[in-house]
């Protein structure tokens, strides 16, 4: 296959990482950025321990997923340690959209 065959599974974390500059909103204007570093520092170690642990196995597929998983470990653990100074809340309808979207794009 070709590089297209892997847009299915990078998808999901181009687009979360969209989003992780609003889910760490909070963290900026608490000038908390230490914290943000740290936590994309725990998504960087996350993704290179899926990495190891799954390429070897499952190929260039595992490696997108991994990114993938990273992304919603960041996006998450942000939007987390973010509400206590910008709480944000999800629309359920818009997630419930936006996740029709990503599996009509498959």
């Amino acid at each position: 296959g070709d590089a297209s065959d892997l847009t299915p599974y990078l998808l999901p974390g181009v687009v979360l990482s969209t989003f992780q500059f609003v889910a760490a909103a909070g963290l900026a204007l608490a000038k908390r950025t230490a914290t943000l570093a740290a936590l994309a520092s725990l998504a960087a170690a996350l993704e290179i321990g899926l990495d190891l642990a799954l390429v070897p196995h499952y190929g260039l597929p595992a490696a997108a997923v991994s990114g993938s998983l990273a992304q919603v470990f960041l996006l998450t653990s942000a939007w987390y340690a973010s509400r206590a100074t910008l709480p944000l809340r999800l629309d359920p309808t818009a997630a419930r959209d936006a996740w029709r979207w990503l599996r009509a794009a498959r």
